[in-house]
């Protein structure tokens, strides 16, 4: 398989996490084990070509085409739900030759930040790698046989002009050699459809611990290996790069190189919701608002719930400050309308507690982040079995999978 894709170092606050990867060298590294020989293609500039180098020999991967490119570029993330800050490269940096390639083998192309590469192949994968300007596959003349795109939702609208599902599907398929679109949604896995056929729901497969930086991009790299390279049917290739993910997300990269053995073995729950209207659910944001950090930690759950399609009810904006008297029977109320809470409980806030104690009581499910903790503190709410995590976007993906299962 040959793989095109940008090379760039990834750093994370929140868990922690400082590494040379980027969607194509990862993906090199995870179908190591799997493909029959992985050709990298990448820009890497001159600091990082020996460590690029190293990690190429540790997974057998060949560097077929490395170009220089004259700074590093780093995507910088709080948590690994943030947006990225990208550091060392500017609109005007995309001025590296690009990479041309022509090949029977099974191709995977993502979008590059600093170059492009046009390929001409058979059965092709590509993964677009831009929310906000997504590139056409073919704009830059690469022609593929057989072609199978894979974007999240935000770059299925942008590249489409479209909002309506069945308008952007109609035209992405414009091409005639576009066979295989898939819309990846998150923690709600992702939409399969096939030319002419209908659509079919790839379910996300539940995990304990999320770490979603480069999740997409092993789901790419793993439908393109079982679609392209073993030529499975696209919805078994799907269902097993979905599994695949699982297996990323819930070690944090650690089980890279990933093999058949790992995905055929893995016992996750598959998180299938049917037609469920998740507009009719809603999510209690319990925490305090008093401080800087805590008017920060609520502003960002509450965008990131809302991205997600996730109705909320939020005590700071539907409530706001006011006295006891007007404060708790409108938040009591506002709690008794939710399906489940979401509790930030660092800190031990007297008011978080009282509603997490309410909503129990009350038989409403809850979700609660805390970090520096003693257990001693946790023995309530661990008998009252509310649901218990240290690492924040694994309570945010476990409260969305548990109010849409509801």
């Amino acid at each position: 398989m040959h793989i095109f894709g940008g090379t760039y170092l990834e750093y994370v606050i929140e868990p922690r996490w400082y590494e040379l990867f980027g969607s194509g060298l990862r993906a090199a590294c995870a179908l190591s084990r799997l493909s029959s020989g992985i050709n990298f293609h990448t820009y890497i500039n001159d600091f990082h070509k020996s460590v690029l180098e190293a990690r190429a020999d540790s997974f057998n991967i060949h560097l077929q085409t490395t170009i220089t490119r004259p700074n590093a570029i780093s995507f910088e993330y709080f948590t690994s739900l943030s947006s990225p800050i990208v550091v060392g490269y500017s609109d005007k940096d995309k001025t590296c030759e690009s990479i041309q390639f022509t090949s029977d083998d099974a191709i995977l192309r993502y979008g590059m930040m600093e170059g492009d590469a046009i390929v001409h192949g058979k059965r092709v994968v590509y993964d677009p790698q831009s929310p906000m300007i997504p590139k056409v596959f073919y704009d830059n003349g690469s022609t593929a046989e057989e072609l199978a795109i894979i974007l999240n939702r935000r770059e299925a609208i942008a590249l489409s002009g479209k909002n309506d599902e069945k308008e952007i599907i109609a035209e992405l398929f414009a091409c005639p050699s576009t066979s295989i679109i898939i819309i990846k949604d998150g923690p709600w896995g992702a939409a399969l459809y096939c030319r002419g056929q209908e659509k079919i729901q790839i379910p996300a497969y539940k995990t304990d611990f999320v770490f979603s930086v480069g999740s997409g991009d092993i789901f790419s790299a793993l439908f393109a290996f079982f679609w392209a390279e073993q030529r499975d049917q696209p919805h078994s290739a799907a269902e097993k790069a979905s599994m695949a993910t699982a297996i990323y997300v819930s070690s944090q990269g650690a089980h890279l190189p990933l093999t058949e053995n790992q995905i055929a073995k893995r016992q996750q729950i598959p998180c299938e919701y049917g037609n469920i209207n998740i507009s009719e659910k809603k999510v209690y944001l319990a925490g305090p608002f008093f401080t800087l950090e805590s008017r920060w930690f609520v502003e960002e759950t509450l965008r990131i719930f809302r991205s997600m399609g996730i109705s909320v009810f939020s005590p700071l904006h539907d409530i706001g400050f006011g006295t006891p008297q007007k404060v708790y029977p409108a938040d009591i109320n506002g709690l008794l309308s939710c399906n489940i809470i979401f509790a930030n409980l660092c800190g031990l806030d007297s008011g978080t507690l009282y509603e997490i104690g309410y909503a129990r009581a009350k038989g409403i499910p809850v979700v609660v982040f805390i970090q520096n903790n003693r257990r001693e503190d946790l023995t309530m709410l661990i008998g009252s079995e509310c649901k218990i995590f240290q690492d924040y976007t694994s309570a945010i993906y476990n409260t969305i999978w548990d109010v849409a299962a509801l």
